[in-house]
């Protein structure tokens, strides 16, 4: 036996038990019960589709890092415990352009995810950033590949409705709005007013829910109202609905590996509940990840943990 500092009675293993090469191969064996076996190259109706670039932030000032977090987080969701009684398969496709050329790379994206829906019996997509510029690309795959109107539920600090003669990360729904106009309706969920200047909010119509009246709305997020909650999702029938999640709308003390933290934000069981709630009213889930961006994870990478659980509940696993 040996004794630990803090007095703790450790066993001590004998060279006999089982040499290296061995336990190597059983610690193997435990991705077996991992949702990595489930992963495939076949056609199946869940697929994650993977925008490993970060260009679009790096154009709009911000942080690089962002285009590390899709294989981070699919990572993290692949050592995640298998409970899946009908063993259901997910794919995983690369669908960033090439970024030498930012908005040919943008038309690139629209059409590799195209490609990736042209088998009909999809039921899920989770798309990663990356920046939130790929919500662009997209929002417009889905509108060309489903010709229905589409309508983007962002849960986000900022509208990402920047005025600028170029595109970026903060102009995606400006883009999508000039491209699709009136195909396309916009909810915007947790807007913070000190991250918006006044420019973001001309010509555009959506609808805004800002943070401050969330908190009142739902009593500082102890009382989540879920038919509330359903009246702000406003989800409709004859329209294609994304749910867009750009990461830095969480307090920046529950998940702050973003390209741009902030202090104040919603929480996460909000998160969760507005994300259910969603996946409970639409046939094809939509769901898009943005922002996170692992260079300011902790060593543990908590936040890619965080997202790896918000695409299990994507993908109804």
């Amino acid at each position: 036996m040996l004794f630990h500092k803090n007095y703790v009675i450790l066993p001590c293993m004998k060279p006999q038990d089982k040499s290296h090469k061995e336990i190597q191969k059983i610690l193997s064996r435990r991705g077996e019960d991992q949702i990595k076996s489930s992963i495939t190259h076949e056609e199946c109706e869940k697929i994650i589709l993977a925008a490993a670039n970060d260009m679009g932030v790096i154009r709009n000032g911000g942080r690089r890092g962002a285009a590390f977090g899709p294989s981070c987080i699919t990572n993290a969701f692949k050592k995640f415990a298998s409970h899946s009684k009908d063993n259901k398969k997910i794919q995983i496709f690369e669908v960033a352009g090439d970024e030498s050329d930012f908005n040919q790379m943008q038309l690139q994206e629209i059409e590799n995810i195209k490609k990736s829906l042209d088998i009909l019996k999809r039921t899920h997509l989770c798309h990663l950033g990356g920046g939130h510029d790929h919500i662009y690309p997209l929002a417009m795959a889905i509108a060309e590949s489903f010709k229905r109107k589409i309508h983007i539920i962002n849960i986000d600090a900022h509208l990402d409705t920047r005025v600028d003669d170029f595109s970026h990360s903060g102009t995606p729904f400006r883009q999508l709005k000039i491209n699709l106009k009136d195909q396309l309706r916009i909810t915007q969920i947790g807007i913070q007013e000190i991250s918006n200047v006044e420019s973001n909010w001309n010509s555009i119509d959506m609808t805004v829910h800002l943070l401050s009246t969330l908190e009142k709305d739902f009593e500082h997020f102890n009382n989540l109202d879920l038919d509330l909650i359903d009246k702000i999702l406003d989800i409709k029938n004859e329209e294609l609905t994304i749910f867009s999640l750009d990461l830095d709308a969480i307090k920046g003390y529950e998940f702050s590996a973003v390209s741009a933290v902030n202090p104040l934000g919603l929480p996460l069981s909000f998160i969760h509940t507005l994300l259910s709630r969603y996946l409970s009213k639409v046939e094809l889930k939509v769901v898009g990840l943005y922002e996170y961006n692992p260079m300011f994870d902790d060593l543990a990478a908590k936040d890619a943990k965080v997202c790896a659980e918000l695409i299990k509940q994507s993908l109804q696993l």
